[in-house]
């Protein structure tokens, strides 16, 4: 029997296309695959998105508060000296004057209970890991203290602080040194030796803070972490006799975020002595200056709120004096203002109590420790 060529060729071709289709996989069964693929990678991204988030936030503040190394011209300056002739004492002090962006710390005082890897640097912290790195030492070995505990978001032009080194320094070097491994946002303005028994909280002559007030009705947002906006209308005569009523010494604990078992407890004195107010008009704001010899907890934001509101009429200025003094109704009474935020406020200058010689006590009639320190000076010698 004879099969036709037509009929051969057709059979012989749906063979061979269904053995090709047999061999070679479509393209609906390359996708699932690569779909599956995807899906993995998504829900993978889905649960490292929080841990990703938390580093990221962490990296990209420690890189804006970090500080370039050391470097080789810096390094060949002479730091250490030769010991002083005459001096007795295993330690040198040494005073630095500093200057800091408040935005980018977490506030001055170290917070060592804190996990280091979750934790925004401190000015205090990074201040010390610089002076362990010039010094080569190890950086639980540098104490560092400060004039002035700034909270979160508070700047600073001239904080005092002061640490031991057991080698002499050159001053002149030693600022040099610091400022080229300290981040842009934390500069040393000047480095000074002290006396041994010096304390940058007790010998200060007077603290002067600056704060400032944006009174427009927008605010440049480069502005929002240096002033404090209030676009209301304000009295300026009713902030200025304000202003005279809180100047002088008096009773501030009202004046204070601190509660008054806490001050008790610490036994700190609520009674504070505010030299001078002065508020300076300037183009779309205000610039509140205090000044004093020293502040309760947050006084300073305290002081500014009361006068603002006093300003807006929110009560009469004779309230501010009630609560000065702090007895009968307006023992537990709670203030009629806000306390402003931290972000207008500056600390502007420190004074220093007249100091002698570095080789000379302040307070030789009181007995030292071997470094030179006074660990107890009393109330008639500060």
């Amino acid at each position: 029997m004879i099969v036709p060529s037509s009929l051969y060729s057709s059979s012989s071709s749906s063979s061979a296309s269904s053995s090709s289709s047999q061999q070679e996989p479509g393209p609906s069964s390359r996708r699932i695959p690569l779909f599956l693929l995807w899906l993995l990678l998504l829900l993978l991204l889905m649960f490292l998105m929080p841990w990703l988030h938390g580093r990221l936030t962490y990296y990209d503040l420690k890189s804006r508060c970090r500080a370039p190394s050391l470097s080789k011209k810096t390094s060949k300056q002479v730091l250490f000296r030769n010991d002083v002739e005459g001096y007795s004492y295993r330690s040198y002090q040494y005073v630095l004057r500093v200057g800091y962006d408040g935005s980018l710390f977490n506030g001055f005082q170290a917070q060592r209970h804190r996990r280091k890897e979750m934790m925004v640097p401190t000015v205090q912290q990074t201040i010390e890991g610089a002076i362990a790195k010039i010094l080569k030492i190890d950086v639980g070995d540098v104490h560092l203290r400060g004039a002035s505990r700034t909270d979160v978001g508070v700047h600073a032009r001239d904080q005092v602080v002061s640490f031991y080194s057991h080698r002499c320094l050159d001053e002149g070097t030693l600022q040099r040194a610091l400022n080229a491994v300290l981040p842009d946002s934390l500069q040393v303005y000047a480095a000074e030796w002290v006396p041994p028994d010096f304390h940058p909280l007790i010998h200060i002559k007077s603290k002067t803070y600056e704060y400032k007030v944006y009174s427009g009705a927008i605010m440049q947002p480069v502005e929002r972490f240096d002033k404090m906006h209030m676009p209301n209308a304000l009295d300026m005569n009713r902030m200025l006799e304000a202003a005279k009523v809180l100047v002088g010494q008096h009773d501030f604990i009202h004046y204070s975020s601190m509660k008054s078992a806490t001050l008790a407890k610490r036994k700190v004195s609520t009674i504070k002595t505010v030299e001078n107010i002065a508020i300076e008009p300037v183009e779309n704001g205000l610039v509140f200056t205090v000044k004093g010899r020293g502040f309760l907890y947050h006084q300073v934001r305290h002081i500014v709120g009361a006068i603002l509101a006093a300003g807006r009429n929110r009560f009469d200025v004779s309230y501010l004096s009630e609560m000065l003094n702090p007895q009968g109704e307006f023992e537990h009474h709670s203030p009629k203002w806000r306390m402003c935020p931290a972000e207008g406020l500056c600390l502007r200058e420190i004074e220093l109590m007249p100091l002698p010689q570095p080789t000379v006590l302040i307070h030789p009639e009181l007995p030292h420790d071997e470094d030179g320190r006074v660990y107890v000076i009393p109330k008639e010698g500060r």
